[in-house]
């Protein structure tokens, strides 16, 4: 079988979020899924976190000064494996994997019965078209959004090359172009393709669904708040679990 791994694109800035992240990785089981995690990041916890040792993660530095394309570029070559599940810190897992459904997806793109560079596992407002495979869509290419920085399954030269082609870009509303953007146009010129993964779950907020394939927070932080507008009973849990101060980065409530 295909080597499938976990990476979860981060910053130093986000610290705070790695005990809740890790916790409840190790909590669901989620690395069982995985040859091998990766955390892509600035530096190292500066404070102990047992959990991130716990889960056998392996630390990615990129060079902060850099822009965010350029430093997930970088992490990225350094991945082996032919096949990466993409997360964010901030991406909390709540739920267990559906590990059958994650190696029949797998299957599907390894043996090209489903030819796509990626699977999207969060529903968000993308055009997408029927297949004979269930719970599985095309993604139009005529879709505003086809790039997505949400839980995906990525074949890993693809993704790289999505990166390598974009130009200078960014993230988490800081200013300049937003590498989903960018990325969506660098996929329609590179032909490459996509698919949805979706089996009927609620909508949660106005741009997305649940996940019953990756269940998890999509996103804990927005603007760099905790995003209390649409996960309010999942992030209180959370600051009580792992003795979170939420007021130290305070409350995005829509």
């Amino acid at each position: 079988m295909h080597r499938l791994s976990l990476v979860i694109n981060s910053h130093e800035t986000s610290e705070d979020v790695w005990e809740a992240f890790f916790g409840e990785l190790i909590k669901y089981e989620w690395t069982k899924a995985f040859a091998s995690v990766y955390l892509f990041s600035s530096r190292p916890p500066i404070k102990p976190i047992p959990f991130y040792y716990q889960s056998g993660v392996e630390l990615i530095v990129y060079n902060k000064e850099l822009p965010y394309s350029l430093q997930y570029l970088s992490c990225i070559k350094k991945v082996p494996e032919e096949y990466v599940v993409i997360v964010n810190e901030d991406c909390i897992p709540f739920g267990p994997i559906l590990f059958n459904e994650v190696n029949r997806i797998l299957d599907l793109m390894v043996s090209a019965q489903l030819d796509v560079d990626f699977v999207k596992c969060v529903r968000g407002t993308e055009s997408v078209i029927a297949t004979s495979f269930d719970n599985v869509y095309y993604i139009n290419q005529e879709s505003d959004m086809i790039f997505t920085q949400q839980v995906s399954i990525w074949k890993t030269r693809s993704l790289l090359n999505v990166y390598a082609h974009s130009p200078v870009s960014f993230i988490a509303r800081k200013g300049g172009i937003q590498q989903e953007q960018v990325a969506t146009q660098v996929c329609r010129e590179l032909g490459i393709k996509g698919a949805l993964y979706y089996q009927g779950e609620r909508k949660r907020g106005m741009y997305h669904y649940d996940s019953e394939i990756f269940p998890h927070i999509c996103t804990a932080i927005v603007g760099g708040k905790w995003n209390v507008a649409e996960y309010s009973s999942e992030v209180l849990e959370l600051s009580k679990t792992y003795n979170i101060d939420l007021a130290s980065r305070g409350f995005y409530e829509g």
